[in-house]
């Protein structure tokens, strides 16, 4: 007994040990993984902060450029001229981007309102068919527990040893009924939970606007900004304002100082005439239809015309008659930054 006990105890002492061992080494990996994950975020962090060092670098760079232009009279005024061309042409943009929205908001509206109806009138037709089918089983077991009450009341006539061969005959057919009236309440249960179904089931998601909308609403689009392209070609404002998304500020020339002020002067009359232009409206809406006969699409699929099909901005009077043309191809250009309003 007594060189058993030690044997025992060392055993029990040994599993310990062994435990411990073992949770030392999982202590280890969890921090091996925190650690692995600490040093991830470190570095993101120092990606991130590289990367706010370098915005920061870029803007302090362009504002002792535009320090150093706006110190000279001369360069000040094409400063000032140039970042009133950006603004016109993020006026334009954004007249474009807010009447997109509200087109695609109209037309899904509509679209989301006819999938709404069709949806429930599937159901409500699903749901009558149900109901027609349960009120026929319904007629058939009625007609059944009649027959049933009927063979009942007859055989209750039958009594006496000579009538026993037709009280067998009534009680089989009897039978034969229950058996039938079975099979109607489990078909009825069975309708029953197609109703619940039916009734429980959660309408289809709205798969959103359909090929035809899409190409509808940019058509609209791209004739707001045709219009757009032809209001501001006085003074070539258009192209100007192009110019200035396109070149620095160093690489533009408008002229001298007073060419520079008068074309700002103009640029702010036009953007102030074309928020008060109460028949623009109705100028997109007759180049819209214009446009419908025009454009040509690569694929059934693709919602955005072909830019050579918008080769030019055709001058329409109001009855959509073509007056003359102009070579500009709004889409190719992206004039107000087209492709990025434009639904795809």
């Amino acid at each position: 007994m007594a060189t058993i006990t030690p044997r025992l105890f060392k055993n029990s002492r040994s599993a310990v040990d062994e435990e411990q061992l073992l949770r030392l080494f999982w202590n280890r990996a969890e921090l091996k993984k925190e650690l692995a994950a600490l040093a991830s975020e470190k570095s993101h962090i120092e990606t991130q902060s590289q990367q706010k060092d370098a915005l920061m670098l870029r803007v302090q760079q362009r504002l002792s450029h535009l320090e150093a232009l706006l110190s000279d009279p001369e360069s000040a005024e094409i400063a000032v001229t140039y970042y009133q061309l950006r603004g016109l042409w993020d006026r334009c943009n954004q007249t474009l981007a807010a009447h997109a929205s509200e087109l695609w908001r109209s037309y899904r509206d509509k679209a989301y309102q006819k999938f709404a109806e069709r949806q429930n009138q599937e159901r409500t037709a699903a749901l009558d068919e149900v109901e027609s089918e349960y009120a026929a089983v319904v007629g058939q077991s009625d007609e059944l527990g009649t027959r049933v009450k009927a063979l009942r009341a007859q055989r209750r006539t039958y009594r006496g040893f000579f009538r026993s061969l037709k009280r067998r005959r009534v009680t089989a057919e009897l039978n034969l009924l229950r058996e039938a009236h079975r099979d109607l309440n489990v078909q009825l249960e069975a309708i029953a939970e197609r109703k619940r179904i039916q009734v429980t089931q959660p309408m289809e998601e709205f798969g959103g606007l359909d090929v035809t909308s899409k190409r509808k609403i940019n058509l609209i689009v791209i004739a707001h900004a045709q219009e757009l392209a032809l209001f501001f070609q006085e003074s070539d404002l258009a192209k100007l304002a192009r110019e200035a998304t396109l070149k620095p500020v160093n690489d533009v020339k408008y002229g001298s100082s007073r060419d520079s002020r008068a074309l700002r002067r103009q640029a702010a009359k036009m953007l102030q005439q074309m928020s008060t232009d109460d028949e623009l409206k109705q100028r997109v809406k007759v180049r819209g239809l214009y446009l419908v006969g025009q454009v040509e699409y690569r694929n059934d699929a693709d919602v955005v015309p072909m830019a050579g099909t918008l080769a030019q901005v055709e001058v329409l009077d109001p009855q959509g008659e073509v007056l003359s043309e102009l070579d500009l191809n709004v889409l190719a250009e992206e004039y107000w930054d087209l492709f990025a309003v434009l639904l795809n």
